[in-house]
């Protein structure tokens, strides 16, 4: 395990290569982040022990808040695996059976890993929304994913204001 700066980040996360690297976001004042740090070393030092290339190291936030604006920690803890420079998930927060929680997500991180061709990516390079789990979200969806032209009660035509062809308010119109 290892703390590591902004200035570090690059070169202990992003740009190892065959190495699972698990970022543990955390600040010295949160108290899940203190409930969580060890056990997550405590199941990454045992992932190690079988011989899988797997690392961990740890930001704090309080000291590295362009790394955790950049990769959108909002709430801590947060943990985020990355291999080969990308992202392949993340967790925030501390579970049920943590122990059982991280072991299964590392090992999930794992797999993907491994099942991964992600060699060729680089720093900066965007992460594949095929790795994130799936949270009912459509991310593609654009304006005209529901822009079918009919009158949407809204102003977008003169005289289209609010569902009223004169564009004046009526009790009915709310």
């Amino acid at each position: 395990m290892k703390n590591i700066q902004e200035s570090e980040f690059s070169s202990e996360v992003l740009n190892k290569r065959g190495v699972l690297v698990i970022v543990d976001f955390w600040a010295e004042w949160c108290g899940p982040c203190r409930v969580l740090g060890p056990s997550l070393e405590k199941i990454v030092d045992e992932i190690k022990s079988r011989g899988d290339m797997v690392e961990l190291v740890k930001v704090n936030v309080d000291e590295c808040q362009e790394v955790a604006r950049k990769y959108e920690v909002f709430q801590i803890p947060t943990v985020k695996a990355f291999f080969n420079g990308k992202m392949l998930g993340e967790f925030v927060g501390v579970k049920e059976n943590l122990e059982d929680f991280i072991r299964n997500f590392i090992e999930d991180m794992l797999k993907k890993a491994k099942s991964s061709d992600s060699s060729d990516v680089g720093e900066g390079e965007e992460e594949d929304d095929d790795y994130y789990e799936d949270d009912g979200w459509d991310d593609d969806w654009e304006y005209e994913d529901w822009e079918d032209g009919e009158d949407d009660g809204y102003d977008d035509e003169e005289g289209d204001e609010y569902g009223s062809d004169d564009g004046s308010w009526s009790d009915d119109d709310i």
